[in-house]
């Protein structure tokens, strides 16, 4: 029986011992793999394959598995990038200046390459440059293209411009969006098939007419919020 014992023990601890080793071979493998494939990003990137220039540029900006942060290297391989036109490069380049990293803050550098990377085309570039006002109209033209997903994603990027860098939001262009957006919602209601569908939608947009009610000044958005409440009441238990 103290065989037995002595002999399970004795496996038990094999196995424990054999699964350390096997995860440090994994470890060890993995970390030359990352090794391996970080130096083949730098090869590319020295013979100006642009695509690895901005990874590797990424890295040096952040941190890498292997590469270790390195901001102002970052900015290096930032600048050589543009040099080749990338309007990604210019983009992020925007954003060192803005916030300083790896470079000296500066707001007017930071516009100027977020101008380029927007004329080249970036299209997260042309979205920061936007103001509440561009939002707000493009979200108008979703809504009578019957594009109303897009609508919403603008009226609620003004509604919740505290999470953003949107710029130029007023409370009257706030209380216009809650108005919006239950328009929205009423013509998503609207095209729904399901009556589940079609309710959640309905009450979404009465939830956004109660906000205009509630806190909006504008007496005509208030009078047509109202009537719009008034005849979901009417319609909600049909």
């Amino acid at each position: 029986m103290l065989y037995i014992l002595i002999s399970v023990v004795i496996v038990i601890f094999i196995i424990i011992v054999l699964k350390i080793i096997f995860k440090k071979v994994k470890i060890t493998k993995e970390k030359k793999e990352k090794e391996a494939n970080e130096q083949i990003l730098l090869t590319k990137a020295e013979q100006g394959d642009v695509e690895a220039q901005l990874e590797l540029s990424k890295k040096y900006l952040n941190g890498g598995e292997i590469i270790e942060k390195n901001p102002h290297k970052g900015i290096e391989w930032l600048n050589k990038v543009i040099l080749q036109g990338s309007a990604e490069g210019h983009y992020l380049l925007s954003i060192c200046y803005k916030n300083g990293n790896g470079i000296q803050e500066d707001s007017n550098k930071a516009k100027e390459h977020l101008l380029q990377a927007a004329n080249k085309g970036h299209e997260r570039a042309k979205e920061d440059l936007m103001d509440a006002n561009d939002v707000f109209n493009r979200g108008l033209n979703y809504n009578d293209q019957g594009e109303f997903d897009k609508a919403l994603q603008d009226f609620n990027k003004i509604i919740y411009s505290h999470h953003s860098n949107l710029k130029g939001v007023t409370k009257d262009l706030e209380m216009a969006s809650w108005f919006n957006r239950g328009v929205a919602y009423n013509n998503l209601a609207v095209k729904a098939y399901g009556i589940n569908e079609k309710m959640n939608h309905m009450s979404t947009a009465s939830s956004s007419f109660t906000q205009v009610i509630r806190y909006d000044t504008n007496y005509e958005r208030k009078q047509k919020a109202q009537m719009w409440i008034d005849e979901y009441n009417r319609n909600k238990g049909y």
